[in-house]
């Protein structure tokens, strides 16, 4: 019984190997797509980071990470009372790459706020002829 077993263990594993199957997927050449990330935080102001999207198999570098921020966007954010326009701020991540995104624009105060818990907020994005809005 034993000797069984261990030649139907032998074969089994001659056989699976031999189940693989090369497969091609090739994807659509898609427009790259908004990418919005944001965040507001209790005690924090809102903030806002815009990319475009990147193919899924491409390869990156840190170039095109950096070509894909959006810049130049009209980013608006709303607690109801308020409506505060972010302004671009750029971050030195290492030497010649920056990390952007939208937050509070110091120069104008009074409509800025920070985020409260159970409170509403409404997003509304200006970009490249679009308009984009989340709640």
């Amino acid at each position: 019984m034993k000797y069984y077993s261990f030649l139907l263990l032998i074969i089994i594993c001659w056989i699976l190997p031999g189940c693989e199957k090369s497969i091609q997927i090739s994807l659509d050449q898609e427009e790259p797509k908004l990418v919005v990330e944001a965040f507001i935080e209790n005690g924090q102001a809102p903030n806002v980071t815009l990319t475009r999207s990147l193919g899924y198999f491409s390869q990156i570098s840190s170039n095109q990470v950096e070509q894909s921020f959006v810049h130049g966007a009209k980013v608006a954010v709303s607690n109801g009372s308020k409506t505060h326009f972010l302004k671009e701020y750029a971050v030195p991540v290492s030497p010649g790459h920056f990390f952007y995104y939208y937050t509070t624009d110091s120069s104008s105060l009074a409509t800025a706020f920070i985020g409260e818990l159970d409170h509403a907020y409404s997003l509304n994005i200006q970009s490249d002829g679009k308009e984009y809005t989340a709640s």
